[in-house]
């Protein structure tokens, strides 16, 4: 931002005065105003990474009669440094615009190194080396077939681990210390080609692939992920004007409170700088014991996957190609992430299960005496959470497609194509994370301390592609060519899911892990019983949750009396033409020529606004909040472990809209490129 990064992240709710609870953007019986936000978000404040990398790499062939032989070694070192502190430049939030232009904060929320560490001791630093040696033999068996098989050996080393938490240690039983450190893999390979005639090659292989983790996953159980390098305060504002701090760091007074929520707006410092009695506090405070610590589950394996490949490609007459190619894939050591501090809800000696059968873990609340007075023997272990990669075997995708080529004497190149995808993961998160706690936030499936296990959010069943590009020389030898491009595609899959947010650890399902859960639907073919409201496990809070629920699932076709599975809904098939036109030109200089190019993106969009629209639902799409419900529908008191009904409220209308997709695939462009060649 024109201000630069070292800037709060402000926050404020556009209502003129305040109402409502004053940490949160919300009026008593009226529509939830707006919130304007400004300044760089949290995740922006600390956030720097930086990677030297040095490989080596010896191979050799020796020629041995009719075996051919490769072999080698590589060795390649990663250092990285990575600093991740959300918050570190503070998070404001104003309960109004009048509160905004007087300067009253209503809540900050600041994160740092702690203990008199800079922002660079809090840092995840560390090397690790990934060594391989491998060892392949191609064989002519005969004049049309050759066989090829090898050996690939990967082992890491990693002398840098993590500080020691004793804290999860005397959790787990375990150290936060593993690392990539003594991890290998062993991969065996083969394929074999065949000409089996002049028209018709054909090509199979497989074995064992590994790699491509991106090193955030690596880094995350250092600096931050260690659980006690740093550590967050978060000031509110009482109703009566008086301060608090939630957090329960000692040395806390009401002038700290003071001057961390009034905001001298009229200094040209406010939220640049965090006041100095605020940096004091949080520095001086100890990191709590149960404070969040990333780590890996001993004995974790470096994700592999098995694949077994086909391709032919066959000449069916006169220069028309046809190409077939087959990739089936079976996860071996996948990853995925459990909070090792969520245990099974158990009452009076009986494993707690939800209405619709799943596992329950124990986030009920309440005082020790009522607790104890509803026979719960298990353990609440509050909000924080040790998050724990493991290993998982699910994951598979088998990918197809065919595909038709000629080139003809006169200019004209035409392909096209169809594939098929069926792919199914076990832990999508893991796509786009940057945090062990960000990766633990995808939607959980049947045990929710699990992510859901189903299609990915990435599979495009269907896609049909064609190209057609024509070329000539009207001009001396200065080429003139047009390329279209066509697709139509299968829309991406959306999940439908159920809140539990409660800002910790869920009454409901027990776990804390973004209250994303897949959503259940009853049966909705009756009328509700006499009040209306009753459908089998579930008690809708009110008649307009019902009704917008009703509409749901009519809408996206939900199937009924069951868990919805991940990716069960398709968006809308998606059309995409694009065209290319190109010039060369001459230049002074024998063999150099310029090349204007003009491209148009998304040319049945420019012809009509209401072609080539990219409209799909998000990824997830949370319909209703859930709380449980005792047999007669109402809402369980805090401490009362009983979950005989879901009580569905707070219907979200936001999953029944679509979202043009905000990456501008929906707009027409026309860029103007001029190149030089030589």
């Amino acid at each position: 931002p024109p201000s630069g990064q070292e800037f709060s992240h402000v926050q404020v709710c556009l209502a003129p005065t305040s109402g409502g609870s004053l940490t949160s953007c919300d009026l008593a019986g009226q529509s939830n105003p707006s919130l304007l936000q400004f300044g760089p978000d949290q995740f922006r404040h600390a956030n720097e990474l930086a990677t030297d990398n040095l490989t080596v790499q010896l191979k050799a062939e020796w020629a041995l009669g009719d075996h051919l032989l490769k072999f080698g070694a590589s060795s390649q070192t990663q250092e990285i440094v990575n600093i991740f502190i959300p918050t570190q430049d503070g998070i404001y939030y104003f309960d109004s615009i009048a509160d905004f232009a007087a300067g009253r904060a209503n809540r900050l929320g600041y994160t740092d190194a702690i203990g008199g560490r800079t922002v660079s001791d809090a840092a995840a630093a560390l090397t690790y080396r990934l060594n391989s040696v491998f060892f392949q033999d191609t064989l002519d068996i005969t004049p049309d077939v050759t066989v090829s098989a090898g050996l690939r050996y990967d082992w890491y080393t990693n002398d840098d681990p993590p500080p020691l938490n004793t804290n999860f240690l005397a959790r787990n039983g375990f150290s936060n210390q593993q690392t990539y450190d003594g991890m290998s893999v062993l991969m065996p390979r083969f394929s074999v080609d065949w000409r089996a005639s002049d028209r018709l090659n054909v090509r199979i292989g497989g074995g064992l692939f590994s790699g491509g983790v991106p090193d955030v996953l690596a880094s995350n159980p250092y600096g931050g992920g260690a659980g006690f390098l740093t550590s967050g305060v978060v000031f509110e504002r009482n109703a009566d004007g008086t301060f608090r701090e939630t957090t329960g760091t000692p040395g806390f007074t009401q002038a700290i409170g003071a001057s961390a929520l009034n905001v001298a707006l009229n200094n040209a410092r406010s939220f640049y700088d965090i006041p100095a009695d605020v940096v004091a506090f949080q520095g001086g405070a100890s990191a709590s014991p149960t404070t969040e610590v990333a780590a890996f589950a001993p004995g974790l394996q470096f994700p592999s996957e098995w694949k077994l490949f086909l391709n032919a490609q066959y000449e069916l007459w006169d220069g028309w190609n046809l190409g077939l190619d087959v990739v089936g894939t079976q996860v071996r050591d996948g990853l995925y992430i459990r909070d090792t501090r969520a245990a099974p809800l158990v009452v009076n000696g009986v494993t707690q299960f939800t209405p619709d059968g799943r596992i329950r873990y124990d986030g009920i609340g309440g005082s020790a005496a009522q607790r104890a007075a509803a026979g719960i023997t298990s353990q609440n272990l509050g909000s924080a959470r040790d998050l724990v990669t493991y290993n998982t075997d699910k994951g598979q995708g088998l990918v197809a497609a065919v595909s038709l080529q000629k080139t003809f004497d006169f200019g004209l190149d035409v392909v096209g194509s169809y594939t098929y995808q069926n792919i199914d993961d076990f832990a999508s998160s893991l796509r786009f994370s940057s945090t062990q706690s960000s990766s633990y936030s995808a939607p959980a499936g049947l045990d929710p301390n699990e992510p859901a296990y189903g299609t990915s959010y990435e599979e495009i069943e269907h896609s049909f592609k064609f190209q057609a590009s024509y070329a000539q020389s009207f001009l001396w030898d200065l080429e003139t060519r047009a390329t279209l491009f066509a697709e139509k595609r299968s829309g991406r899959t959306t999940t439908f899911v159920m809140s539990d947010a409660t800002g910790g650890r869920s009454p409901v399902f027990g776990v804390n892990r973004g209250s994303a859960h897949l959503l259940y639907v009853p049966d909705m073919s009756g009328n509700g019983g006499a009040s209306g409201l009753d459908y089998g496990l579930v008690r809708f809070a009110d008649a307009s949750t019902r009704d917008n629920f009703i509409k749901a699932v009519q809408q996206f076709g939900l199937p009924q009396d069951q868990i919805v599975p991940k990716g069960f809904y398709q968006n809308d098939d998606i059309h995409i033409v694009d065209l290319q036109l190109s010039q060369e030109l001459p230049s002074y200089f024998a063999g150099h020529k310029f090349r204007v190019v003009l491209d148009m993106q998304n040319v049945l969009n420019m012809l009509n606004d209401e072609w080539g629209i990219v409209e799909e639902y998000t990824d997830v799409n949370s319909l209703v909040r859930v709380n449980c419900a005792n047999a007669a529908g109402a809402a369980v008191a805090s401490g009362d472990p009983s979950c005989a009904r879901y009580r569905y409220s707070s219907f979200s209308a936001d999953g029944l809209r679509e979202n043009i997709d905000n990456n501008g695939k929906s707009l027409w462009a026309i860029q103007v490129g001029l190149r030089y060649e030589f």
